[in-house]
């Protein structure tokens, strides 16, 4: 996250990345670990995949997208503080030990978000995962529907590209419509250790719908965040993740350090990401409206 932090100038917004938020963002993923640089963030769990009450994470995967939204830093001396420490955050785990995942999952995370939404005042929801686009129509009408509604009660979806490109019309089946927030990677030129850029494989736009997809893009290679072992004995606190997975949670933390300095709608918010964003000169099915820039985006 330092590198992520130095390419989009957030620790100039210090005291804006640090001021207390009377919201929260609801994370759909595999769990969350109460991993000392988010145990602090979270105020509720919810397990639709097994039931349990105390926060967990079998997979990782959240725990990662977790830290980079909201993790403190705390122990790496602030080296991997996330894009915004103090948000409040309501962990859902969708995802099995596997990270696999159901659309009925899905449905039930998003409908108890509806039911919960004034309780915690959820404001954001990120989804860190792609659903793929065999996914029967009735199953992608039924998410787009809990997506809309959500919508309308200013509940601004934010959800990951996927992994699946370059090729055209890849997108992820829950990013295709015109009130959710489409992620997808751009990593300013850097290799990973792997020797490739996230940027090479985001899924490419436009959706079925013919919009203009995705909505933006942001870094995602090489994120170092929360290691999920590391309260079971492990002596390793981070870990390395690459992906759209990554890239859609700095978004996320983007829009809570907008939402946290003045009110907007969710069509608002939507207008101010994709009208902040910086025009880097690719194709539009992979960049969107452009980068994601932090300075337009709090002028």
């Amino acid at each position: 996250m330092k590198r992520v932090r130095a390419l989009l100038h957030l620790d100039d917004y210090a005291k804006l990345r640090h001021h207390p938020c009377d919201f929260s963002i609801a994370i759909l993923d595999s769990g969350v670990e109460r991993h000392p640089d988010i145990a602090q963030n979270i105020v509720a769990f919810h397990d639709v995949v097994g039931g349990k009450k105390t926060p967990y994470d079998d997979f990782g995967h959240g725990t990662h997208v977790a830290g980079i939204i909201c993790g403190s830093g705390r122990l790496s001396n602030g080296a991997y503080e996330g894009v915004i420490p103090s948000a409040k955050i309501i962990a859902m785990k969708i995802l099995d030990e596997k990270g696999g995942g159901a659309a009925a999952h899905l449905l039930d995370a998003l409908d108890w978000i509806y039911r919960n939404r004034k309780r915690y005042h959820i404001r954001i929801v990120n989804i860190s995962i792609g659903m793929e686009n065999h996914v029967s129509s009735d199953k992608r009408k039924l998410m787009q529907q809990a997506i809309s509604r959500l919508y309308q009660e200013d509940i601004l979806v934010i959800t990951a590209a996927g992994n699946n490109g370059p090729e055209p019309m890849t997108l992820s089946a829950l990013g295709e419509g015109d009130d959710v927030i489409s992620v997808g990677c751009y990593d300013f030129g850097y290799k990973g250790k792997s020797g490739r850029s996230c940027s090479e494989y985001s899924a490419r736009g436009p959706s079925r719908y013919s919009l203009k997809k995705p909505d933006l893009v942001a870094p995602g290679t090489d994120i170092i965040s929360c290691y999920h072992r590391y309260r079971q004995g492990h002596r390793k606190a981070y870990c390395t993740k690459s992906g759209t997975s990554m890239a859609t949670a700095v978004v996320t933390g983007a829009a809570a350090m907008l939402l946290a300095e003045r009110y907007l709608s969710s069509q608002q918010l939507i207008a101010r990401l994709q009208h902040a964003a910086r025009d880097v000169n690719e194709p539009w099915n992979l960049q969107g409206w452009g980068v994601l820039d932090i300075e337009r985006l709090l002028v």
